[in-house]
């Protein structure tokens, strides 16, 4: 929204392009690297509805690929409106599923998983201290009691659960800030790109794909070391489809056709639908060459980054 503001429609289609390709190739591929399995010498086994929704992105990347490549003469204000109603299907049967509890919400997602093993010993730690103290000094055993060590009460009320107003105000403020940084970047690449010459679609493929998927790096990686193989799936499918259906239909939308694709090369659309292909791969083996697919897709996305500079986008 920010790139098409500044009438910069071609810097938001490279940075669509380049962020459906980062969050596999770059992301993607670092959980599976470094996934670590109960099992020895085993990746993540992913559960069905994973299986479909991988599907279901590479027919998405298929469809925009082949408009991408080909779509010189369609209304794109109509395919634009098309792929907003798609991305509002997709989130409709997503909250279906879940309703029926054929997509039940992953525990590995629970507030207290990130910090688990060390927030169980801190609680009982404080726990125990605010019972000895209670005894002792004939405390009620409130977290914020004075005669309670001020390091134990800060355990103490870690472990307090939270209320949803507070759960809210922090979404909330997450989603402002992610609003801040896009337009930051937005007006910090495409002045980039005015002092040094480069085009939009470069800028927006390489540096402002990587700047915000940074992200998605990070929680590919957690996921992946942490052996939630699901959770990474999920991240990176549903990143993608929200990019290739929401995003790419409000880029045509609300550019008249100006920005339908011409100016992205067909060696990046390429690299997309084999990026969706080698996904769509690495779940059909269900665990096996888990590593070793990882280490081909990220491979590729690194001499993918150097042919745009050298070759694809000659700077």
């Amino acid at each position: 929204m920010a790139s098409l503001a500044r009438g910069r429609g071609s810097l938001a289609l490279g940075n669509v392009v380049g962020s459906t390709i980062a969050n596999i190739l770059g992301a993607f591929s670092l959980g599976l690297i470094f996934y670590k399995s109960p099992v020895v010498d085993r990746g993540p086994v992913f559960e069905k509805s994973s299986i479909i929704y991988s599907l279901t992105l590479l027919l998405v990347t298929t469809l925009a690929s082949v408009l991408l490549a080909f779509g010189r003469h369609i209304s794109w204000r109509a395919v634009g409106v098309v792929f907003i109603v798609v991305f509002g299907v997709y989130v409709a049967s997503i909250s279906y599923l879940i309703r029926k509890g054929i997509a039940t919400a992953p525990e590995e997602m629970s507030d207290s998983d990130s910090d688990s093993d060390s927030s169980d010993e801190e609680d009982d730690e404080a726990r125990s201290l605010r019972r000895s103290h209670a005894s002792d000094y004939g405390s009620t055993g409130d977290t914020g009691h004075p005669s309670l060590p001020p390091r134990a009460q800060t355990r103490a009320r870690r472990s307090v659960p939270r209320g949803i107003a507070y759960h809210l105000a922090l979404l909330f403020a997450g989603f402002l800030a992610i609003v801040v940084s896009g337009y930051v970047l937005s007006n910090a690449v495409a002045n980039l790109v005015d002092e040094s010459g480069m085009s939009d679609v470069l800028a927006g493929v390489v540096i402002l794909s990587i700047a915000t998927t940074i992200p998605e790096k990070f929680v590919a990686f957690l996921s992946g070391y942490k052996g939630h193989g699901d959770i990474l799936l999920a991240n990176t499918v549903g990143s993608n489809l929200f990019l290739l259906t929401l995003c790419l239909g409000v880029i045509w939308a609300g550019s008249d056709g100006t920005y339908q694709g011409g100016e992205i090369a067909s060696s990046e659309i390429a690299v997309m639908l084999t990026s969706a292909v080698l996904l769509t791969v690495t779940v059909l083996l269900q665990g096996r060459f888990t590593r070793l697919m990882g280490w081909v897709m990220l491979l590729i996305y690194i001499a993918f980054l150097v042919l745009e500079f050298t070759v694809i986008h000659r700077v």
